[in-house]
Parts: C-alpha cells; sequence; structure tokens
C-alpha cells in the first residue's frame, strides 16, 4: 500500500512477503553404481547356505510342503532358487555370461515346479515368464531382454505373461504358484512389507539391473536373493490365515482364488455362481463410453424435514454423474465442494463416503451426556440389495447370487462359524469395489450401480443426522458408515427411538458402542477411550480405539501401514486412558519393533557413505548426526533428523536410543489433541 493511503493516526502498512527461498541441494555422489560398491560382503561371505539334498525335496513333495521362490538376473549371472519356510534350507541354479541352465539342472527344475506348489510375491507377471525362458535355453544376456520386456515392454508399461510368450514363442508349464502380492493391500512391494513385518533384515537389490556383476558382487546378490526368500515365508506366515480362507473358497466354487485380492475373489465367486445357476460361462464386456451421463435416483423412503436438506436432495437429483475415460464415475464439482450444515456440524458428499468437517475436537461422557458410535452393519452389500439393481450385462440372477451370499454370511456369523462369515464377508466387500473399477474389466462392473449404493448410503445417514439434530441430539462426527453421537441422557429414550424408526425405515441395521471421550485432530484421526475395555486387544489397545496417525501398527493385519513409533501411541493412549504419565510408558517399553519408523523414499536414501535403498526403517538416536538424504535430489528425508538406520533390526533396545525425542514426540501429539500445553513428563 502507498504511504498516503495510511491513515493519519494509524499505519495499516503490509510489507510485502518476502519469498521462501529453498535450499537447493546437491544429491550425494552414487558410489552404489560403482564398479567396487560392495555392501555388505563380509556378512555375505560369512552366510552358509544350507541345502535342501534330493532325498529331502522327494520327502518334502510328498509332504506337499510349499516352497517359497525368487529369481535375480544380470547381464553375466541367473540365479533360480526355492526355499523351505520351516528349516530355511534352499535349492538353486545357477548360470553365467553366454550360459544356459545345463540339461540336468533343467530337468530338475521342470520336476520341481510339477511336485511343488511355490510360493512367490510377483511370480505371477515376473519369475514364471523368467524361467520359462530359462528353461527354453536363453542366455543370460537373453534373459536380460526378457527382464526389460517384462517390465519396461514397448510404452514404459511390461508386457503381460501371455503377450511375452507370444512374442517369444514359449510353451510355458502350467505352475501351481500362490502369489502374495494380491494379498498385500495396494501391493506395496516385498520390501515395505518386510518393514512392516518387522522382519530381521531389510535389503534393497544391491545393484543396478543390467550390471556385469565380479565374484564378489555375485556372493553380496545371493546373500540378497536368500534374504527375500526368508521374507517371503515370513509374509506368508503373515497371510495363512488368509490363505486358508481362500482355499476354502477354492474348493467350494471349484475355481483357483489363492492369488486373489478380495475384489478379484468376489468376481471369481459371482461368476462360478452365476454359471452353476444359468450355465452361462461367457459374458459380455461393457464398453465404456467416455462422458458417459446418468443421475441418480433416490429410494422413496429418502426423505428430510428441513427445508434446507430439501433443497440439498433436490440439488442431487439435478446433477449429472460422468464416467471419466477409465470408466471411473467423478463427482459433479458443484457437489464434491458442497458443504451441507446440519446442526452446528457440516458434512461433504463424496465418492468414498460420507464425512463431517470437524477438527480438533474433544467430547466426553459424563452423568449428563452419554458418547456413543453407531456403525451400520454390512453398510454397502445391505444397501446393493435393498436397491435391487444389476450390472445389465449379468441380469437380476446377479441378486439372486449375492443376496444368497449375505445372508448365507449372516446365518454364519450368529452361529459362531467365523471361518465362514470372514470368507463370505471378503465376496460381499470385495463385489461392491468391482462396480466402480477402473478400466471397466470386472463382469460386475456398473458405475450407476457404485453411484445408486455410495449416494443413497450418505444420504440416508443425513436423514438420521437430521433426525437426531431436530430432536436436540447432537452429532459430533460422521465418517462413511456411521456416525457418533453426543446424548444428553434424559433423551436417551428419544434417541432410541429415532435409531428404531431409521433402521426400519431403511432396512439398515446399527450396532452401537459407548466412549468415555473422544480426542480427534479431524474426522480420520482421532483416538476415542472406550466406556469397557474390549478383552479381544492386549496392552493399552484394550482402552481405546485409534483411528489415522494413532493407529496400531504393530502386530496387525493386514499390513496397511507403515510403522511410526507405535510406542507413543500407546503413551498417549495410556495416559488418556489411565492417567499413566508419557514417560513412564515409555522408558518401560523394552520392544524395539515400536521404536521404528518404516518410509519409502522414490529415490533411494543414502546416509553416511551407506546407500540404503527405497524402502527404510530407523530409530532416532542420540549418536544419529544429520538426517537422511533422499539420494537423488539430496533433500532430507521428512522426518528423518537425528534417525539412524536399522535395516537389520536391532535384537534389544539400543544403547543410542534417543528416550528424550520419543517422549517429547508423544508429549507433542498430547498437545495436539488436548489442545493445551502438557507439562507433565
Amino acid at each position: 500500500m502507498r504511504w498516503d493511503q495510511t491513515g493519519i493516526f494509524w499505519d495499516d502498512y503490509v510489507p510485502p512477503k518476502v519469498p521462501v527461498v529453498k535450499e537447493k541441494r546437491e544429491p550425494p555422489e552414487p558410489i552404489w553404481l560403482k564398479d567396487d560398491y560392495l555392501p555388505g560382503l563380509e556378512e555375505a561371505k560369512a552366510y552358509e547356505f544350507q541345502y535342501i539334498s534330493d532325498n529331502e525335496l522327494v520327502d518334502l513333495a510328498k509332504a506337499r510342503t510349499r516352497l517359497v521362490w525368487d529369481t535375480e538376473f544380470y547381464n553375466n549371472f541367473s540365479l533360480i532358487g526355492f526355499g523351505d519356510p520351516k528349516t530355511r534350507k534352499v535349492v538353486k541354479f545357477e548360470f553365467g555370461a553366454g550360459e544356459q541352465l545345463l540339461s540336468v539342472e533343467r530337468e530338475k527344475l521342470i520336476w520341481i515346479l510339477r511336485n511343488f506348489t511355490v510360493v512367490g510375491f510377483n511370480d505371477t507377471a515376473f519369475d514364471i515368464p523368467m524361467v520359462m525362458a530359462s528353461l527354453e535355453g536363453f542366455s543370460t544376456e537373453k534373459l536380460m531382454q526378457c527382464v526389460n520386456d517384462l517390465i519396461f515392454g514397448e510404452f514404459g508399461i511390461g508386457f503381460r505373461p501371455f503377450i511375452f510368450y507370444r512374442k517369444h514363442k514359449i510353451k510355458p508349464l502350467v505352475v501351481d504358484n500362490i502369489d502374495l502380492i494380491e494379498l498385500t493391500p495396494l501391493s506395496p512391494g516385498l520390501k515395505i512389507c518386510a518393514g512392516r513385518m518387522f522382519a530381521e533384515r531389510m535389503a534393497d537389490l544391491p545393484f543396478a539391473p543390467g550390471t556385469n556383476l565380479s565374484e564378489d558382487q555375485k556372493t553380496i546378490l545371493r546373500y540378497y536373493w536368500v534374504n527375500d526368500l526368508d521374507n517371503t515365508a515370513r509374509l506368508l506366515g503373515v497371510h495363512s490365515t488368509a490363505l486358508n480362507l481362500r482355499e476354502i473358497l477354492s474348493k467350494e466354487y471349484s475355481t483357483d482364488v489363492r492369488s486373489k485380492s478380495d475384489p478379484q475373489i468376489a468376481e471369481a465367486v459371482l461368476r462360478a455362481e452365476i454359471t452353476r445357476i444359468t450355465g452361462r460361462r461367457r459374458f459380455e464386456r461393457v464398453e465404456i463410453e467416455d462422458g458417459r451421463r446418468f443421475r441418480y435416483t433416490p429410494p422413496k423412503y429418502v426423505q428430510y424435514k428441513s427445508e434446507n436438506m430439501k433443497w440439498v436432495l433436490d440439488f442431487i437429483k439435478r446433477q449429472w454423474f460422468v464416467v471419466d475415460a477409465q470408466g471411473s464415475p467423478t463427482m459433479p464439482k458443484d457437489l464434491a465442494g458442497m458443504d451441507i450444515p446440519i446442526g452446528e456440524a457440516t458434512y461433504r458428499i463424496g465418492i468414498g463416503g460420507l464425512h463431517s468437517q470437524e477438527k480438533k475436537a474433544q467430547h466426553f461422557s459424563d452423568e449428563q451426556y452419554e458418547l456413543s458410535d453407531n456403525d451400520v452393519v454390512s453398510y454397502y452389500p445391505s444397501l446393493m440389495i435393498q436397491q435391487a439393481m444389476f450390472p445389465p450385462n449379468i441380469g437380476p440372477v446377479f441378486i439372486q447370487v449375492f443376496e444368497r451370499i449375505y445372508h448365507r454370511r449372516i446365518a454364519a456369523k450368529k452361529s459362531g462359524d467365523k471361518a465362514t462369515a470372514e470368507t463370505l464377508k471378503i465376496v460381499l466387500n470385495g463385489t461392491f469395489g468391482k462396480t466402480g473399477e477402473r478400466g471397466g474389466h470386472s463382469v460386475v462392473y456398473y458405475p450407476e450401480m457404485m453411484i445408486q449404493v455410495t449416494l443413497t448410503g450418505q444420504l440416508s445417514l443425513l436423514m438420521l443426522i437430521e433426525a437426531l439434530e431436530l430432536a436436540g441430539i447432537s452429532v459430533v462426527s460422521a465418517n462413511t458408515d456411521g456416525i457418533m453421537i453426543k446424548c444428553r441422557r434424559d433423551m436417551l429414550d428419544v434417541k432410541n427411538e429415532i435409531l428404531d424408526w431409521w433402521q426400519k425405515a431403511t432396512g439398515l441395521e446399527l450396532e452401537s458402542k459407548n466412549y468415555k471421550a473422544v480426542y480427534s485432530r479431524d474426522v480420520n484421526n482421532y483416538v476415542a477411550i472406550y466406556e469397557k475395555p474390549d478383552e479381544k486387544e492386549k496392552g493399552v489397545w484394550k482402552y481405546a480405539k485409534a483411528i489415522g496417525a494413532y493407529r496400531k501398527t504393530v502386530d496387525v493385519y493386514p499390513l496397511k501401514w507403515n510403522p511410526t513409533c507405535e510406542v507413543c501411541s500407546e503413551a498417549v493412549i495410556a495416559f488418556l486412558a489411565l492417567g499413566t504419565p508419557v514417560d513412564e510408558t515409555i522408558r518401560k517399553c523394552d520392544d524395539i519393533r515400536k521404536f521404528i519408523e518404516v518410509r519409502r523414499v522414490n529415490g533411494g536414501a543414502f546416509k553416511d557413505g551407506e546407500y540404503l535403498g527405497k524402502a527404510i526403517r530407523w530409530y532416532y538416536s542420540t549418536e544419529a548426526g544429520g538426517p537422511i538424504i533422499n539420494a537423488k535430489n539430496g533433500n532430507y528425508v521428512p522426518r528423518s533428523k537425528g534417525a539412524r538406520p536399522c535395516m537389520t533390526l536391532p535384537k534389544a533396545i539400543p544403547t543410542d536410543l534417543d528416550w528424550d525425542y520419543y517422549v517429547q514426540r508423544a508429549n507433542d501429539t498430547l498437545e495436539l489433541l488436548l489442545q493445551e500445553k502438557v507439562t507433565h513428563d
């Protein structure tokens, strides 16, 4: 502002903002690309392989033992091998520059593939095609060309196996394999999985693909390979229950779903059931029309009393939903950014579900108020049946099959048949995900159905919220399939009447749990203290439900989240639920896993002259020095100041662990949740 535009007795001049100059950092020298780079050579030399004899191999085959396997391919070295998860013994095949598999090794390798179930990570897309090429007699050099085909293809997208076989004129063997990548949510990679499982050793590929390996580098690669076998075996153990459920489904529906994700299982089971009922084996592929438009039609029971919500419903009914070029339905811009006020809260509708917009809130249950969480049972599957919609390419038999599976699951759950209940839950929840799947490949793909289900669910919750608020009962939070209610105790009968009315009107069922208190950073990050401990949990986790940044990450399944110093979350919960000082909880903890942080660094990580790889873990140390560096751009890896890499997991609490860091981090979390300064230790 100019000087002559300021007041006589005041000065409202605002100096211009000085732009923040981001320090430009240089990436470290890429020593890991040098020919003499030999990470962990002494460890690799000291490792003694234990081998499976031929007689032992026959006995393992008779016992129907599963073998884990992995492969490595370089310009002058190829390695194919298997391991027994119980004994950690291995059998491996190697050949060098210009060589190929010897005929006797080829026969043995084929025998193994024909007599064992092999378990890998991404082996369907990579290891099996590469082994087929090796059995064809390809040299190491030609095998590297095959690696490039499978990873990059022609346009940066790797060839699918059938295209790869056609290009190289390979007739593949039938391999009985289990691919663990599909059982792992979002397919994070074996290295990140190792971090989430707290594997003894995390290690990235030590040498760039295409390197001509020296003898020492081959030794290091073998050590890396056997570590991948160990981590695959560990992951197989983690997924044991999920695999058992998949084997139940495979047997019942006569279709192999062991290597399928939950949505893929759902589709396979539905196909099998529809074929059984109708005899149909082929289903027309749904054509994706870029720009395809449709409107939402609410069921008759979706009605509101307030003028504001009547307008919202009318507005939604007038919106056009558009399918994008990849086949996914998109939310209209006007609807996506619209705030819906009800009572003192604000809500937003989204493709995934309803969300309230609160931040940094605290709520308590006491003599005057009850605090309860109310979730809809089997929300989306229930709505799919209620809406009676079906993909046009399947017809009404879809609802017949889906409803049968739904009621069978409910009956199994009530009878205590957990295996069947959990198995069918996979099918029910997975089916919904397939209705709006990108690419439109699924037999149940029908974006209109996805929008119909999600919007009906959200509008139904808004009906309940409106009814409660009009009655003077406060809804403090809403998230996808449930709401949190803070109700005066003299209004509990009114609340229960509204919940009963809503359940009858919608045909949906609610299950409730009471809390003592809720401390939230926002709708997706909060700690809720149970009114009664959950005896199914252990330690402090029996006292609280923790979501988002505060969730449990040690000994959990599925492996969705990276560990982030769980001891800090435990200290926060112990203080909020039991009044235990933060310092006490942290300093009593002797489980190193709870002090660990795991992170993926896309450019690779580097510290103190050592290349760590793209999947790394650390603990905070009093002697760690500076932060970890991104090897690609030289930037600091977030939250890595004071971090000491521990790619090999310490067996006990390290002497240099920075206890004060963890105490301060927990106290900072408490300050954020309590919105006040924490003065205790």
